[in-house]
């Protein structure tokens, strides 16, 4: 025997439950449909041909596009590399003129070397030849004044000597002439030392003097340094030139009387 089959939830229901859940489901409903309505229908397709559907509401408009524009380089300022400089602008009435342009000092006129000479005069120690020395002068030589004149001493050596020596024995006769004390009698033992080197057979050692300046030293006419310092020109000038002289021979070849 076929078993009894369940009867519909409706039919199981009284009639008066029926009607209260329809009413009840009423605003449901009719809140359901009005969302369906807001929502846009979708485009229609090929396959949807035939099958009329509402039009949407019409949308605003969109904006009009810009078009895009490579933005150009801008034109770097004046006074950049590549671009000239603006002209300087005209002076304002009442402003302070521009300076005037510096005009260069005059060059120092050159100087020509003195060329009247005496010598060469023999030097020699205890009975040694050592050297030969040249006075080369101007015509208004004044010999009671010879750190105020231009002149050249030129020694030419018949032996070898040392820096050292040279420096040492130098240095100790200008102390007593010019009355120095220790401390620059060895400053300039130390100058001459590194100005002058160790000397050979047959070189020539110039010492030029300029009018109250110092003396520039020169070897085989290489120069060798200057010493810009008049006090110290005199002496050493004096070795040769002064009343009491290193060396007398050059002195007394100045002092005589020319021949007739």
């Amino acid at each position: 025997m076929r078993p009894d089959l369940p009867k519909p939830l409706t039919a199981a229901l009284p009639a008066r439950l029926l009607i209260a859940l329809a009413g009840a489901c009423a605003p449901l409903a009719s809140a359901v449909a009005a969302d369906a309505a807001a929502v846009p229908a979708p485009a229609s397709s090929p396959s949807d041909a035939g099958t009329t559907t509402a039009p949407p509401a019409a949308a605003a408009a969109p904006a009009a596009a810009v078009p895009y524009t490579v933005p150009s380089v801008a034109t770097p300022p004046a006074g950049i590399v590549g671009e000239p400089l603006p002209a300087a602008p005209a002076s304002a009435p009442g402003a302070s003129p521009s300076p005037a342009p510096v005009t260069p000092a005059p060059a120092a006129p050159v100087w020509t070397p003195p060329t009247a000479s005496i010598g060469p005069v023999r030097v020699t120690y205890w009975g040694i030849h050592a050297y030969d020395i040249t006075l080369w002068k101007r015509a208004s030589f004044d010999l009671a004044h010879y750190e105020q004149h231009d002149l050249i001493l030129q020694l030419a050596f018949a032996r070898d000597f040392l820096s050292a020596d040279l420096a040492r024995r130098a240095s100790a006769k200008m102390a007593d002439l010019a009355r120095w004390g220790s401390a620059t009698r060895e400053q300039w033992r130390q100058t001459l030392a590194s100005l002058i080197p160790d000397i050979k057979r047959g070189d020539i050692l110039s010492i030029e003097h300029r009018a109250d300046q110092g003396v520039q030293l020169r070897l085989n006419n290489r120069p060798l340094g200057s010493i810009n310092d008049p006090a110290f020109a005199r002496a050493y000038l004096g070795l040769w030139l002064s009343s009491d002289p290193a060396d007398g021979a050059l002195r007394r070849a100045v002092m005589r009387p020319p021949a007739s």
